[in-house]
């Protein structure tokens, strides 16, 4: 019936796809549509009538660019009228074992439904390999980072617990100040009339805003920052798969093909360490803004220059060297000390890298 109807109209056949089209010829048939935005002259996409529940598999969704199309008509769908979308979805059709394009709203509702539904699964599907592929030669080179960056993290970590333990009051009046001007630490100071003019018109003191600088690492002061439970939630939560070569990899990734439970909790669980580490990392370099020498000067001066014009006597800062390869901070009576590790660098996460390369 298909041939007598494309004899008639003196077309060629379009060509048979007994089973699913290969990715290959889906992105051909694409590529082409695209260029040329016009699916009518395709010669492997079927023409004729198609029945609105005929059912079919959505090979890809396609928008086609109107400019390209002579007085931007619409296209012909061959499922339901003639010149009726422009965004459409390339299918295969089992009954009919050709492919077609029609438009994403023609077919019966329930026939839709359910292409959409398995077409998001397959993009769900091939989206989740295309992850593993990636991510799983990386696993040996995950673990390892985790463990380089441990000391880092867990100095940061043990920093910042003493800091809010130890030195409360250096947090609590920090934070109070940095706060006023949006993260500038800045002092107040009287400044007396200095002239006769001034003096005749009883002007008297007045105040002179001096701003020193910006502080770094402000969320150490407060909330939630301490990394190592993170860290330590990245190496529980990254597999334990011994791949030790590509061989290894494709016959896991053979495995999962069909393995949809066991992949999806695969990619969780990789996906959820990288978020892990990830977080543990920005924390870890928030606190180590915090303890940079530079932001500590800051401090210091802060502390100085308060301590000079604060009604209420208040201690200053000091910085000591408690022993070696370790650095302290002294505040009135509080003692607060941290590892030299925490000024090392963090180690960037494998599977970033494999983003960016």
């Amino acid at each position: 019936m298909a041939a007598a109807a494309a004899a008639a109209a003196g077309r060629a056949l379009p060509r048979v796809f007994e089973n699913r089209p290969t990715p290959y010829d889906v992105n051909r048939i694409k590529e082409e549509i695209l260029r040329t935005a016009s699916p009518e002259t395709h010669p492997d996409l079927f023409q004729n009538k198609i029945r609105r529940d005929t059912p079919y598999v959505i090979l890809a969704k396609i928008s086609i660019d109107p400019k390209k199309r002579r007085d931007s008509l619409r296209v012909d769908c061959p499922m339901c009228q003639p010149r009726k979308f422009y965004d459409g979805r390339l299918v295969w059709l089992p009954d009919y074992q050709r492919i077609a394009f029609i438009g994403h709203c023609c077919a019966d509702k329930h026939i839709a439904e359910q292409a959409n539904i398995e077409f998001e699964a397959e993009q769900r599907k091939e989206r989740d390999i295309e992850f593993l592929i990636e991510s799983l030669p990386l696993l040996t080179v995950c673990r390892e980072t985790i463990e380089q960056a441990a000391p880092i993290v867990q100095a940061a970590d043990w920093a910042v617990r003493q800091l809010r333990r130890s030195a409360s009051s250096l947090c609590r009046d920090l934070d109070h100040a940095s706060r006023a001007n949006n993260g500038v630490l800045s002092i107040d100071e009287m400044v007396r009339a200095d002239s006769e003019e001034a003096e005749r018109h009883n002007r008297g003191p007045t105040t002179r805003t001096t701003h020193l600088g910006m502080l770094r690492g402000r969320d150490v002061l407060r909330g939630s920052i301490y990394p190592n439970k993170l860290l330590d939630a990245a190496r529980a939560r990254l597999p334990t798969l011994n791949l030790p070569d590509d061989g290894a990899v494709i016959d896991h990734l053979l495995t999962l093909e069909d393995a949809h439970d066991e992949r999806t909790a695969l990619c969780a669980s990789l996906r959820c360490a990288s978020t892990d580490y990830r977080t543990a990392s920005l924390r870890t370099r928030e606190i180590q803004a915090f303890f940079h020498p530079e932001n500590l000067r800051l401090v210091l001066d802060w502390s100085r220059r308060t301590a000079g014009t604060s009604a209420t006597r208040k201690p200053q800062v000091a910085l000591f060297r408690p022993m070696r390869n370790a650095h302290g901070l002294r505040y009135g009576d509080d003692r607060v000390h941290w590892s030299a590790d925490l000024y090392l660098d963090l180690p960037q996460w494998p599977l970033d890298q494999q983003a960016t390369t």
